[in-house]
């Protein structure tokens, strides 16, 4: 969110959110394409730290499919989500709807 990316700035400062913000943007870019090979595990492991629901049992509906319920266990490395199901297994999801189960 924003207000991870840029804390104690009010949105209301027009200006200096925008500086702030192409800052953050440019830093990303960075991290994806600078050259570094491990920038986005990096950035993968930025967004699995915030990740809601993660470890929390869930259920996912998917268009003409049966729900299926599990763990949401985090990311794969393609950034899908993992939902580590019933039976073990863990499969990855890349679109539905997920609730909390």
């Amino acid at each position: 969110s924003i207000r991870d990316f840029l804390p104690g700035v009010e949105l209301h400062e027009r200006e200096y959110f925008i500086r702030l913000w192409l800052e953050r943007m440019t830093w990303l870019y960075g991290l994806l394409c600078g050259g570094k090979l491990d920038g986005c595990g990096k950035l993968l492991r930025m967004a699995e730290e915030r990740l809601f629901l993660r470890g929390a049992r869930v259920r996912l509906r998917e268009a003409g499919q049966a729900d299926r319920t599990g763990r949401l266990v985090g990311l794969a490395e393609d950034a899908a989500l993992q939902l580590e199901i019933d039976t073990g297994k863990i499969v990855s999801i890349y679109n539905g709807t997920l609730t909390a189960d």
